[in-house]
């Protein structure tokens, strides 16, 4: 009997230490509270903007009917787009989600929990794609990827096609994207 009440505490541990692993954790429990429709403003040349910004928003567009991104040159848009440079070499994209309180505004970028009231910046990184020789459809993928965490979706657990797997890739949401948008927002 005392070495099984050895065990217990044993196993207690590792179940509550132990990652879950479920479609959960490729959804945020964060997010703006509504997304439909849910305006971006662009911060950089027409060109880049047609050519990359604007097709990758209108990726996800059509997948959910409580899901929009609309082009909106507008103060009020909830994100802010822009092509940037950074001094880190492996970094293509980010998205950072800003949530507002009593004592300010503050990055969402260490739970992705909160409702993101304070908006967020979608940056790529045009130095690191341009180092990448990556083609106008890896960049549009790219800005996809990171729209796509703009819609509270995180980098998938399992190995299908995903336009939300981390790296260089040409494509837009594929099936599991769409589940997992439809699952956080609805049909």
């Amino acid at each position: 009997m005392k070495k099984y009440l050895f065990f217990l505490p044993v196993l207690l541990l590792t179940v509550i230490l132990s990652p879950v692993t479920s479609h959960a954790a490729d959804t945020w429990s964060g997010g703006f509270s509504s997304v439909n429709p849910i305006y971006y403003n662009v911060h950089t040349n027409d060109t880049y903007k047609n050519n990359y910004i604007v097709p990758a928003a209108r990726n996800w567009n059509g997948i959910s009917s409580k899901v929009t991104l609309s082009n909106w040159q507008n103060s009020a848009a909830a994100i802010e787009v822009y092509a940037e440079t950074t001094s880190d070499p492996d970094l293509l994209g980010e998205f950072i989600p800003y949530y507002t309180d009593n004592f300010g505004r503050h990055r969402d970028t260490s739970c992705y929990c909160h409702t993101w009231n304070g908006g967020g910046d979608l940056i790529g990184y045009y130095d690191n794609m341009n180092k990448n020789n990556m083609t106008d459809s890896q960049i549009i993928s790219n800005y996809t990827h990171e729209f796509g965490h703009s819609l509270s979706l995180g980098h998938p657990s399992e190995s299908s096609a995903s336009v939300m797997h981390q790296g260089i890739q040409s494509i837009g949401p594929q099936s599991l994207d769409k589940s997992n948008l439809r699952k956080r927002w609805g049909y």
